[in-house]
């Protein structure tokens, strides 16, 4: 599909959000061009699943079920040319033969979730307290892309679980930084992380543990019981559980000041 006209040249760059509320940005302004609820479907789609050959029947079946198969690729091969033409630019943003359809690598200036599974793939399998400061920036860098969870809004079923899985990828990467930070004494930044982890998990018992730890090793021993008293509530209240017995004896030991430095560095204190 060939571009009509030499106004799309002077763009210079294409941005796609797909984290929180999907959007597209060409130099810097929202393209306004997809507003259609099924194409923007078609577009977000084919970005989550930029690395796959789709075939244009099954691809039009998954954004027009329901439909019958002479509509729903027609709808599909409309929706096509509307992005194509739409989003512009020096290459076309889909590649497309006469029964496939893929996102054109080359045409991605910028896609927040390519730059966060970049940096996921950059730490796997390092501890946080082994990373190094540039790869422990870089997380953080990754971790500001997460402006909300994945295509906030869209309830299709695809969406749903891609959402699931990378908020539980966003969870991974903030507790390691939760740890690298704990390991490096950079108390208040442990904390901001844990707080951000609770956002998305309150049932989260290594968290609690970890700021409790770190509120005792900054010399806030009523700050590291009360987040003890809250895990609990939390974790019977949404679970029906009691904390693990490690996380209360670390409790009880905090009550009565008697925390050794072997106890704050116990990664597997929850068991």
């Amino acid at each position: 599909m060939a571009v009509q006209g030499g106004s799309w040249a002077a763009r210079q760059r294409r941005e796609f959000l797909l984290f929180g509320r999907f959007s597209v940005r060409v130099d810097d302004r929202p393209l306004t061009e997809l507003d259609g609820g099924k194409v923007r479907e078609l577009l977000g789609f084919l970005l989550l699943f930029r690395h796959q050959q789709h075939h244009r029947e099954m691809l039009a079946d998954a954004i027009w079920s329901g439909r019958t198969t002479t509509q729903a690729r027609k709808y599909l091969r409309q929706g096509l040319w509307r992005i194509q033409t739409a989003v512009g630019g020096r290459h076309d943003l889909l590649l497309v033969g006469s029964d496939w359809v893929q996102v054109n690598d080359d045409a991605l200036d910028g896609l927040d979730v390519r730059q966060f599974e970049s940096a996921m793939q950059a730490v796997k399998g390092i501890a946080g307290r082994d990373l190094t400061a540039p790869a422990a920036d870089e997380l953080r860098k990754a971790c500001e892309l997460y402006r909300g969870d994945l295509l906030e809004g869209w309830y299709q079923d695809w969406a749903l679980y891609e959402r699931h899985r990378y908020k539980a990828r966003y969870i991974s990467m903030l507790e390691r930084l939760l740890e690298y930070a704990e390991t490096h004494r950079q108390l208040d930044d442990a904390l901001l992380y844990g707080d951000r982890i609770l956002e998305h998990d309150r049932a989260h018992e290594r968290t609690h543990v970890r700021m409790m730890r770190i509120h005792y090793r900054s010399g806030d021993r009523t700050a590291a019981m009360r987040q003890f008293r809250q895990c609990a509530a939390i974790l019977d209240h949404e679970l029906g559980a009691r904390p693990a017995a490690r996380t209360i004896e670390l409790f009880d030991r905090i009550r009565a000041d008697q925390v050794t430095e072997e106890l704050l560095r116990d990664d597997d204190w929850t068991g």
